[in-house]
């Protein structure tokens, strides 16, 4: 589980403390996964909608990433000056979507970077 915010081409950007075993894992293999379920789903949560992206990892500087960041997450300023945390950014190589019972499949890289979100829907950016 990890708060995000997502730049203009659908990349997670996370924010972590080299402390959190994420870092940790990360630095051994930056191979990685993101599971995003829909918020307070009544129900059965295996027949509501989720995507999980998969990727690699990899650090970058907070010039690229904290602006961006800190408009999802504003009580991370608390965490900036220190020096155990870092910006991390998932390269999406891939995504498998599950819609609900019976909606589910592979979506490649290249597809999910051209998608747009609908401004309808009221989502996470």
């Amino acid at each position: 589980m990890m708060p995000y915010a997502t730049d203009q081409h659908g990349r997670p950007v996370f924010f972590i403390s080299s402390m959190a075993m994420h870092t940790q894992n990360l630095r051994q293999d930056p191979r990685a996964s993101l599971l995003i379920a829909q918020p307070d789903a009544a129900g059965d949560p295996l027949g509501t909608a989720r995507v999980t992206l998969i990727g690699t990892a990899n650090e970058v500087t907070a010039a690229q990433v904290r602006d961006l960041y800190l408009s999802r997450h504003e009580n991370a300023k608390l965490w900036q000056d220190y020096t155990d945390f870092a910006y991390y950014r998932l390269e999406v190589s891939g995504v498998y979507f599950v819609g609900g019972f019976g909606v589910m499949g592979w979506i490649s890289a290249e597809d999910y970077s051209f998608a747009r979100p609908n401004p309808l829907a009221g989502g996470r950016p």
